[in-house]
């Protein structure tokens, strides 16, 4: 067990029940295999590999706090003193991450950024008429979308997050949907992934 404890993030796996440190560990296997399949373009790189890394990173990590009790960020804001947990993430290494992208809305931009740095345009300025069609008709869908939405009894603002699907862009659809309505981001994502 000594040699264990030199390895505290192995360590700590065993702290937990069983059931949960094998599902954690499968789910870094997997994170690992999302990394490397995005890396061999077997899969969608811009997709898989910030999902794989997101997978190690949130299930590798294990946060003890004082007086030994263990937790992590999803549990302890529930259990816990939400002032002791910031003050821990004011130390943790992703923290400056978080800070300058994240909480001021910098990581959309980039994102927005670097999607217009790797588009391909060739069939853009190849059948510039095709090109237009196709963005006129996603951009019906959330024309169309809207007043759909309000007539089924949503709010304006939730019905103009469900709206944006129809534009057919991820990235807006996420920033739009977490900005109008937050009770319907994880819906939302999952829909605009999902096609």
């Amino acid at each position: 067990m000594l040699v264990l404890q030199l390895f505290q993030g192995i360590y700590t796996f065993f702290l937990n029940e069983p059931a949960v440190a094998g599902g954690r560990l499968l789910l870094i296997a997997l994170g690992f295999l999302f990394v490397y399949l995005s890396y061999k373009k077997i899969l969608e790189p811009l997709i898989m590999l910030p999902m794989g890394i997101g997978m190690i990173a949130v299930n590798g990590g294990l946060m003890t706090f004082e007086a030994g009790t263990m937790g992590n960020l999803f549990i302890n804001p529930l259990a816990g003193n939400v002032e002791e947990l910031m003050y821990y993430l004011q130390i943790d290494f992703l923290q400056p991450i978080y800070t300058f992208t994240f909480s001021n809305g910098l990581i959309a931009c980039l994102v927005f950024m670097g999607i217009g740095a790797i588009t391909d345009i060739d069939i853009l300025l190849a059948k510039p008429y095709m090109s237009l069609f196709l963005a006129v008709c996603a951009e019906l869908g959330t024309i169309l979308t809207l007043p759909i939405a309000m007539a089924m009894g949503l709010m304006p603002n939730e019905a103009a997050a469900i709206a944006l699907v129809g534009g057919a862009d991820g990235p807006m659809v996420l920033y739009g949907s977490i900005m109008l309505a937050r009770d319907l981001f994880v819906p939302i994502t999952v829909v605009a992934y999902v096609y």
